[in-house]
């Protein structure tokens, strides 16, 4: 009679849900824990060695998505806490800064259209060097001196 590894894993499902259980997971997160760990075992049987602890190794398999599952968590939540901390600092721009804004936009109408394109590309549209040279038909250092002369120029008009 062939060795079925599906049936094998199957007759070991109450272990691992009362392992799952044991972790601390709820009744509908141990659930989604031991289909985690049966899809891993069955898309892993190959490295499974027939005579070795089934048990042993399907139970490994569960505290790894376990582990795993809890350390996303706290990625996850950390991620949350320091963007909501970023939102609580940010504050709504003044009319200073709204007038400072506008006085740049008309004096970047006010560059060439060499120098327009540099600006936008590179510093609004977060272009690469290389791609603006492309899109302008030049050469990479070409597009870093009009960028330069264009920031430069641009000092001088909201200077004045």
């Amino acid at each position: 009679m062939p060795y079925d590894f599906g049936a094998e894993v199957a007759e070991r499902l109450p272990l691992l849900k009362r392992y799952a259980r044991s972790l601390g997971a709820t009744e509908c997160d141990a659930d989604d824990l031991v289909q985690d760990c049966v899809e891993r075992a069955l898309s892993r049987s190959g490295q499974f060695e027939a005579g070795t602890n089934l048990d042993a190794w399907i139970i490994t398999i569960l505290r790894s998505v376990f582990m795993n599952g809890k350390r996303h968590e706290k990625v996850a939540n950390n991620y949350a806490k320091n963007r909501k901390h970023m939102v609580e600092q940010a504050t709504a721009p003044s009319q200073l800064h709204y007038l400072e804004l506008k006085e740049t936009l008309r004096a970047c109408q006010r560059l060439s259209r060499d120098h327009q394109t540099a600006i936008v590309s590179l510093a609004l549209r977060q272009e690469t060097h290389k791609e603006v040279a492309k899109s302008m038909g030049t050469s990479t250092a070409t597009a870093k001196t009009r960028l330069f002369r264009a920031r430069a120029h641009l000092k001088e008009l909201l200077a004045a």
